[in-house]
Parts: C-alpha cells; structure tokens; sequence
C-alpha cells in the first residue's frame, strides 16, 4: 500500500475513532460487569443475613456507576431502604453509616457533573440530623452541613479527555505513519509529541483530580 494512502486523514482519523471506541467499549463493559457482579454478591449476602457485608457490596455496586447501568440506582435504593429502616428501629449508629456508605458511594461517581445529587443531599441531611439526634437525645439540637469535596472541574475534565484522545491518536498515528523522508520523519515526531502529550496530561489530572 503506497505510503500516502496510509497515511491518508481519513485512515488516521478512523484509526483513531475505532481504538477510542474500542477503549470506551471495553470499559463500559467491565463497569457494567462488575456492577451487576457486585449487586447479585449484595443480595446474596443480604438474603444470608450479612447486613454489614451486603451494605458493603451495594456501596461497591453504587460506584459502578454510568448513564444507563440499572445497578447502581438499584443498590442505591436499597441501601436507602436499610438507612429508614435502621431509624425506624432506633439504631441510629447503623443508620449513620449506611447514609454515609450511600454519601461515599455518591461522591465517588462524580465527573464533569454530580450524579444522584438528590441522593447526596438527603444522605447528607440524614447524617446530620443523625448525629445532632445522637449527640443530643433530649435537647436542642443544632444542625449544620456536611463539608463537601468542591465540584468536579469542567476544565479537568476536558484536560483529562482531551489528553485520552491526543494519546490515542498520537499512537494511531505511530502505528500507520510512513517511513523513508524528511515528511514522514517530521509527521512521526509530531505523532510522538502528540502522545506523550497525551498520556502526560492524561496522568497528572488522573494524580491531581
């Protein structure tokens, strides 16, 4: 194949779409998987007996979370159920920390917005009226809100995908550049630039964010 035609855009273009599908694909697939893996273990454990295990695998199936998966809204609302029915029954140590297990399940699956935050927001109420119920049993109680990580960063998160894409394509681009003059020397430091690049600011938002 004549190298022009190899290294032709729309080869380098669909290079890259096909190994950024593929990653997307293989990722969703593993998250998906481990939700419905962990939210079947939950229920096995819950059935058992193992209140304190199961809680522990729906927490683990809530943050399995991405748009459409039906398991972590499900996990979340039974680790909701577990909470009330904690209170109802006067175990306010365990219901604290079945709101905070859903708090933490929440918060981890934040991008660039915050999925459930109704959820957040009424496990963070629960906590709080908990321990002010907790702290005082028969006197006033004073409440205040929970400290909460700041927002996701809109910026990051167009480093971080930004990053993922110059990485991707700066390795397709490797995979089907030509060899053999000045052009296509210059056009693989330019492939090589754009995938340290990439994988540069892939990795320092992974580590800061």
């Amino acid at each position: 194949m004549p190298s022009s035609t190899v290294w032709h855009p729309l080869n380098i273009a669909g290079g890259v779409l096909l190994g950024l599908a593929a990653f997307i694909a293989i990722f969703t697939a593993r998250v998906y998987l481990d939700g419905r893996n962990n939210f079947e273990t939950a229920r096995r454990l819950d059935r058992e007996g193992e209140s304190k295990l199961a809680v522990a695998s729906f927490e683990d199936t809530a943050r399995s979370y991405f748009p459409g998966s039906p398991y972590p809204e499900r996990a979340l609302d039974r680790l909701t159920m577990k909470a009330k029915a904690a209170q109802m029954r006067g175990d306010i140590a365990d219901a604290v920390t079945i709101w905070e297990s859903i708090r933490r399940s929440v918060l981890s699956t934040r991008h660039v917005v915050q999925p459930n935050k109704d959820v957040l927001e009424r496990a963070e109420r629960a906590i709080v009226s908990l321990q002010a119920l907790e702290s005082h049993p028969e006197g006033s109680r004073e409440t205040s809100r929970i400290a909460r990580p700041r927002d996701p960063s809109p910026i990051a998160s167009i480093i971080l995908f930004g990053g993922l894409i110059l990485w991707i394509g700066g390795a397709a681009a490797l995979c089907v550049a030509p060899r053999g003059n000045a052009r296509s020397t210059g056009l693989r430091v330019l492939a090589w630039a754009a995938c340290l690049v990439g994988l540069g600011a892939w990795l320092a938002i992974c580590a800061i964010a």
